[in-house]
């Protein structure tokens, strides 16, 4: 009767570990936190080992507000520090097999990964600040390209007030500035109208002609004729409007 009153307690032990071990295998061990994406990016440069910007990326379409902010907050500071840490050799770069590669640096490889997942996610009033970062500091120019699939996208007031933002700056990436005039144009949005005679004058050529089909949509009474003459890249070319 000892012996099995033993082995009894012995297993009732066991089980309640198993439970204990399992509620926190589904405990949100993965919860995107910003304070703590410093820890994972250098577990990710020692081993391999990944953040946890997936669940991050999935949390930005959360019901809850908390939640996505959270997640956006811990994507902004994961992408901030990344990019801080291949400007300062903290992140390795790796020798690869292919001939010509100048090699892969796990903190650059994430950037892109994320950038490539935001494309695919939605645009809101808590998710505003990671495609804001991603925009106006991320330093791989085509990545930019990749994130404006999302915000095209969308039609929200978030969207559009970005949208009207990045014109308005000019934003410098070529593709992110033509694919904003255009939907600015495609929406009828009355922030760009004070915008667009201002970039009819810009330096890049083939900029100048958005502008002008975005005030025709916009079915502006009178089109503001630019007289001046816009220089592309070679020094003494000129293009007149």
């Amino acid at each position: 009767m000892f012996a099995r009153w033993i082995t009894g307690c012995a297993m009732s032990v066991l089980v309640g570990i198993a439970a204990v071990a399992a509620g926190r295998a589904d405990a949100p061990a993965t919860r995107p936190v910003a304070s703590d994406a410093r820890r994972q990016l250098d577990v990710l440069y020692s081993d391999g080992t990944a953040p946890v910007w997936r669940e991050a990326v999935k949390r930005l379409s959360a019901k809850g507000k908390a939640e996505r902010t959270e997640a956006a907050a811990y994507l902004v500071e994961l992408l901030r520090l990344a990019q801080q840490d291949v400007a300062s050799g903290k992140a390795p770069w790796h020798a690869t097999p292919f001939w010509g590669s100048s090699g892969e640096n796990p903190a650059r490889e994430l950037r892109k990964d994320v950038a490539r997942a935001l494309a695919k996610a939605p645009l809101n009033e808590e998710s505003l600040p990671v495609f804001r970062w991603v925009l106006s500091h991320e330093r791989v120019a085509r990545l930019a390209g990749e994130v404006m699939a999302a915000i095209v996208g969308s039609h929200t007031a978030a969207a559009e007030e970005l949208i009207v933002e990045l014109a308005a700056a000019p934003h410098p990436n070529c593709e992110v500035l033509v694919r904003c005039l255009g939907e600015i144009g495609t929406r009828k949005l009355q922030g760009g109208r004070k915008l667009v005679p201002a970039l009819c004058r810009h330096h890049r050529p083939h900029l100048v002609r958005v502008p002008a089909e975005v005030h025709l949509r916009l079915k502006q009474e009178t089109f503001v004729r630019i007289l001046t003459q816009v220089y592309d890249s070679w020094p003494g070319r000129r293009l007149t409007i």
